[in-house]
């Protein structure tokens, strides 16, 4: 009997090592880093519940003072998006959010903004905003933009072989000068390709 409850004891304690291991919670990656507002800059909030883009885009022409103006306009598409004490930046980048599985996507430029069909982008790239190295960071994920990398050979040449793989959704890369590179597309595949160049890239 001793003998017997000693092997049930043995059986027992070996149980958990068998047992099929429980997972860990995973946080869910995001998408994109926030947006931080930057020191004293106004904090916005927005609730759109199936609202039609005509009234979002005025809104956000109301509080960024940039005009809309634009060929294609989406008629048809509805807007929902809740963004509380965000700044403008970040408020547009959860537009974009929204916007781009849609087909839609809103360039920024200095004075205004408009909205291009996913599936032309090839062709208004020149209509693509230039902005600098830093401003990058605050633009959203599918934003299309245009920035000038200042380089060297190596990474004029590694920058071009390395977009070979990437040319959809309008990007593009181009020898600019003897020592720079012209960037055309969506900013995260901008940010990739920055953060792929690493130290050719001059900052």
């Amino acid at each position: 009997m001793f003998r017997f409850l000693t092997v049930m004891l043995l059986v027992l304690l070996a149980l958990p090592a068998f047992a099929a291991p429980v997972p860990k919670l995973m946080k869910k990656k995001p998408l994109r880093a926030k947006i931080e507002p930057r020191p004293g800059e106004k904090l916005y909030t927005a609730d759109f519940d199936d609202v039609p883009f005509a009234k979002v885009a005025e809104w956000y022409e109301k509080h960024s003072q940039l005009m809309f103006i634009t060929r294609d306009k989406p008629e048809q598409l509805k807007i929902t998006l809740r963004a509380e004490d965000v700044c403008l930046a970040e408020l547009f980048a959860q537009l974009d959010d929204v916007l781009y599985p849609q087909g839609w996507v809103m360039p920024r430029k200095k004075q205004s903004f408009c909205t291009i069909a996913v599936t032309d982008l090839a062709r208004y790239t020149a209509q693509f905003p230039l902005i600098d190295l830093d401003e990058l960071g605050r633009r959203s994920q599918y934003e299309p933009v245009q920035v000038v990398l200042g380089t060297n050979a190596r990474g004029i040449k590694a920058g071009l072989g390395l977009a070979e793989g990437m040319q959809e959704n309008g990007f593009q890369v181009k020898q600019h000068g003897t020592d720079k590179l012209l960037v055309q597309g969506r900013a995260n595949d901008v940010r990739k390709l920055v953060d792929d160049l690493g130290d050719h890239v001059k900052k």
